[in-house]
């Protein structure tokens, strides 16, 4: 996923601002997802790292879109 979020920028097709983006918050997502990934289930677990995901994965599709339009606006 990553590189899917960060390939319109290395392909040319966006500018710095979405670059920026891009790299930033798949860094974080990344980080949350590994949390996710290696953490062990004990018996009344409350899942918080995986709900800081999800909620996580909202704010930067957002984020993404939001960063492409402004990539968009602010760039030629």
């Amino acid at each position: 996923m990553a590189l899917v979020a960060i390939a319109p920028w290395a392909l040319g097709l966006t500018g710095a601002i979405y670059g920026g983006v891009a790299l930033v918050t798949t860094g974080i997502f990344a980080a949350l997802a590994a949390v996710v990934a290696t953490r062990r289930q004990v018996e009344g677990d409350t899942m918080k790292p995986e709900k800081r995901l999800f909620s996580y994965s909202i704010l930067y599709l957002f984020v993404i879109f939001g960063a492409l339009v402004a990539d968009r606006w602010m760039l030629p």
